[in-house]
């Protein structure tokens, strides 16, 4: 006889059979066991038996998200952490693991909504205002990103559910935010405390060294640069920026070996030619500096401040052809430079001996920028060579009034000075060179005050 089971019967028997079997939350600590061992593709089988036989299981839907998001199936875990939150509407957590999903997506905008849903849901979540304040960091919002960090940081004190690395990402990450800011003395705080607590993070140790390089302590931020290196060897970026701390402190070898490094590894950064070149130039070696310049150039040909680097440079080497067709394209390109360019093609004309279009160019330099010390001084000295010794004085006076902190030009009024026979001012002028410079034509100021003191005599 065929005995029909009752539905109450049905449950019973379905009961059963899952007690004898497997039990939802056994395959769920089965996949836990394998997302432990990050063996993603084993968890995520696991939690499809616990969520088949269990489809309000949430913290399965949560798990089985985690594995996917680190096999880079994004889209088939956010459908989890979807169906997660329809079971469970306010808990925060998934909200948090939706925005890490979106933000390994790139979708910065939809992450840190995300994030700001956790936020609301859990007032006190430290992991998720630090997460978000990563969001806005990516989006450039720079302000608002340190405002979570420092929310985050605080929160953190009391925070038992952040792991020491996530506090230590949190120091390291508001200290990130405040170098970029300009608060150069409390990101070296923060940093140092990130440092402190993970030796390894090369990225912290870079920051650290650019936010010291930035209040003046180079020899500090290049300690720290170095360490970055150590760490990681590839870091062009830490490189290049002990290349420019380097040169900051006159180690000018050493910065042209930094800026070669940064050339080997990244050979269109068009920024590396242009600082080796800047460095090889400073030690007079224009050879050097014109095909750095040149491969500059060719990366980027709209870069009217290069065009003007390299014409100093043939300037250096008396190629003042050259060094005009240099000023001319920055000329051209009609950019923030303009009045500098006009400036320098004057001088060349001056040193060319044809003083009309030196005044022509230096003039045109002024009527752009009135402010432009160098050129005031510039045009002081084609005066000179023209005899017009009333005018020049009126320039000279007038550069250093502008700017008086450029040894050039006390040197260049004292030469004036010595001519009209003015010793004690001269005199001064070129002891205020030599204190503005120590290392600006010394043996010419040397010389001249010997001659000044015999002239006194």
């Amino acid at each position: 006889m065929l005995k029909i089971l009752t539905p109450l019967c049905l449950l019973s028997l379905l009961m059963h059979t899952a007690a004898v079997g497997q039990t939802a939350n056994d395959y769920f600590k089965k996949g836990n066991k394998a997302l432990a061992t990050q063996n993603w593709e084993a968890a995520i089988k696991e939690y499809d038996q616990a969520i088949e036989i269990d489809s309000t299981y949430t913290l399965a839907y949560q798990n089985k998200a985690m594995a996917l998001q680190n096999v880079k199936k994004w889209e088939q875990a956010i459908l989890m952490l979807q169906k997660a939150s329809i079971l469970a509407p306010k808990e925060a957590k998934i909200s948090y693991q939706k925005g890490k999903v979106h933000l390994m997506m790139e979708y910065t905008e939809t992450a840190i909504l995300d994030f700001s849903t956790a936020i609301e849901l859990r007032p006190d979540y430290t992991l998720a205002y630090y997460q978000r304040g990563v969001a806005k960091q990516k989006a450039l919002r720079q302000q608002e990103a340190l405002s979570d960090y420092e929310k985050a940081l605080e929160l953190s004190y009391a925070d038992t559910e952040s792991d020491l690395q996530s506090k230590t990402d949190i120091y390291a990450r508001l200290g990130i935010a405040q170098r970029l800011s300009g608060q150069l003395e409390p990101a070296i705080e923060n940093l140092t405390k990130a440092v402190e607590r993970d030796p390894k993070d090369a990225i912290a140790y870079y920051n650290l060294g650019v936010a010291k390089c930035g209040i003046n302590q180079s020899t500090a931020g290049i300690t720290d640069l170095t360490k970055s290196i150590q760490l990681k060897s590839d870091y062009a970026l830490a490189y290049y920026q002990r290349g420019l701390a380097q040169y900051n402190t006159n180690n000018h070898k050493e910065s042209i070996k930094d800026f070669s490094v940064v050339i080997q590894q990244v050979p269109e950064s068009n920024l590396a030619y242009i600082s080796r070149g800047y460095a090889y130039a400073t030690l007079q070696k224009y050879k050097k500096a014109i095909p750095d310049y040149d491969k500059a150039l060719a990366i980027n040909d709209k870069d009217a401040a290069t065009y003007i680097r390299r014409g100093f440079s043939n300037i250096g080497l008396k190629d003042y052809t050259a060094a005009k067709v240099d000023f001319t394209k920055a000329i051209d390109l009609n950019t923030r430079f303009t009045s500098y360019a006009y400036n320098n093609r004057g001088d060349v004309s001056r040193l060319q001996g044809n003083y009309p279009e030196a005044l022509g160019d230096i003039n045109q330099s002024i009527a752009l920028d009135s402010l432009n010390a160098y050129a005031y001084h510039n045009k002081a000295l084609v005066l000179q060579a023209m005899g017009e010794k009333q005018s020049a004085a009126i320039e000279f006076d007038r550069a250093i009034m502008l700017n008086n902190q450029e040894a050039a030009f006390y040197f260049g009024r004292a030469n004036y000075r010595y001519e009209q026979k003015q010793y004690q001012q001269a005199a001064d002028d070129y002891t205020k060179a030599s204190e503005l410079n120590p290392d600006y034509k010394q043996k010419e100021i040397k010389k001249a005050l010997k001659a000044v003191e015999n002239k006194k005599e």
